[in-house]
């Protein structure tokens, strides 16, 4: 299941939560089957140019990003992400 994104202020930086599926470019998504995993990506102002997602809690036993097998090849830049923000 894909989520809603998720903005909110932490430390004075903007955090935007999102759920996102891979897929094959030009594909459907959500695809059926496909494993979903939630990211963060921060932005420091009101401008909202979010850096690169990056897992939640890497290395934790707290709630964190679980990467399926569909992001055995995830390199931590190439991700598209189509949310619009009002």
């Amino acid at each position: 299941m894909i989520w809603a994104p998720d903005l909110s202020r932490y430390n004075g930086a903007y955090q935007l939560y999102f759920s996102a599926q891979r897929v094959p470019n030009g594909a459907a998504c959500p695809a059926s089957g496909q494993d979903v995993t939630t990211f963060v990506a921060s932005a420091p102002d009101l401008n909202l140019a979010f850096g690169a997602p990056r897992p939640i809690n890497p290395s934790t036993t707290y709630p964190r990003t679980t990467l399926g097998s569909a992001w055995t090849a995830y390199d931590g830049r190439s991700m598209f992400v189509p949310i619009v923000i009002p």
